[in-house]
């Protein structure tokens, strides 16, 4: 699961939603919804920001559902090309593209 941490105050979270939903537009197809990706408003949920450790925003996170360990986070993202290979990579969607890119 991949989730953006941010909060509405923040200039550089304002800035990152816009990227943030191009990036799901991009794994939609991939990943057959938009069900793995999600944001979580850390002033209306602290407690689940306290559990992550997120201290800066915006922060994404990638975590298996159900497992509360962070497999890996980026913090303040702000480019697109980036963030969308860290997603690939860290998400193990390498082999999914590259069949995708094949029946193309």
């Amino acid at each position: 699961m991949v989730v953006e941490f941010y909060t509405k105050w923040c200039g550089d979270c304002k800035v990152f939603n816009p990227i943030y939903d191009k990036l799901i537009d991009f794994f939609k197809p991939i990943v057959g919804d938009d069900s793995s990706f999600g944001r979580i408003d850390v002033e209306e949920q602290e407690t689940i920001a306290d559990e992550f450790k997120i201290k800066k925003y915006p922060t994404v996170a990638i975590y298996h559902a159900g497992n509360p360990e962070i497999i890996d986070k980026l913090i303040e993202p702000n480019k697109y090309e980036p963030v969308k290979e860290w997603i690939i990579k860290n998400c193990n969607f390498e082999n999914i593209i590259k069949k995708n890119q094949k029946s193309i």
